[in-house]
């Protein structure tokens, strides 16, 4: 049963290895957010966002979109990925200095009491901080890759369910698209967190806040991003 769990794991949120050979080249980073600005451009529909760009359009409106679609993307791309993993980085770094103050205040607690050592030995191995390399760079890279499996599962049922919902759909098929959007939203932060566990190495006592901080900022700024920032950049096109 734990092989099959950690095969499960593996599968829904990348062997642990993938995330142990990422690296500071910039290059992939930066492909990595053209691919995002694209994906948040383009997808779930990329039709209907080709006819609203192009469609029924003057030559001089065709040529200036064109042109300032690549600019859409880059801007969406740095947006989306800098400021996810960026404020991600500088949380997680500042709780592994705390991390290793704690370990750090136990060693010495540890070697000053004999009495009960083998409990706070345990106590010990569960607070203790390793080295780490982790960097801005491979976060943006962990968040980037998160897309690889979410994008691909959330296109489908847009086509499925998402965009078969109108004002006169019936309760319960609202509730099952809350429902499932509110999963996927799990599943992206689970995958984000387990890439930050491996980067940094935390011990297990931190390691259960991961999620919740990466699932909070993540709900918080899909938010903005899609009210606020999407509708911004969009009216950069004609």
């Amino acid at each position: 049963m734990g092989k099959f769990k950690e095969r499960l794991v593996d599968i829904l949120a990348f062997p642990t290895i993938l995330y142990e050979k990422l690296t500071d080249r910039k290059l992939t980073l930066v492909l990595g957010i053209l691919l995002i600005g694209a994906i948040d451009l383009m997808l779930p529909d990329v039709v209907h966002v080709y006819k609203s760009i192009f469609a029924q359009r003057s030559v001089a409106d065709v040529r200036y979109n064109a042109f300032m679609i690549v600019v859409v993307i880059i801007l969406l791309g740095l947006v989306d990925v800098v400021f996810v993993g960026v404020p991600l980085f500088d949380i997680f770094r500042l709780m592994k200095k705390r991390e290793a103050t704690l370990s750090e205040r136990y060693s010495e607690q540890l070697e000053e009491e004999d009495k009960d050592y083998n409990r706070q030995k345990l106590r010990l191995d569960s607070l203790e901080s390793r080295e780490y390399n982790a960097s801005a760079i491979k976060v943006m890279k962990v968040y980037i890759m998160s897309h690889f499996l979410i994008i691909p599962v959330n296109t489908l049922l847009y086509f499925i369910l998402a965009r078969r919902i109108t004002d006169s759909s019936p309760d319960w098929m609202l509730n099952l698209w809350l429902t499932i959007f509110m999963l996927i939203l799990v599943w992206a932060a689970a995958i984000v967190a387990r890439g930050i566990n491996v980067l940094f190495r935390f011990n297990p006592v931190f390691r259960r806040l991961t999620f919740i901080i990466v699932f909070t900022w993540n709900f918080i700024f899909s938010i903005v991003f899609n009210m606020k920032i999407m509708n911004w950049v969009l009216q950069l096109l004609r």
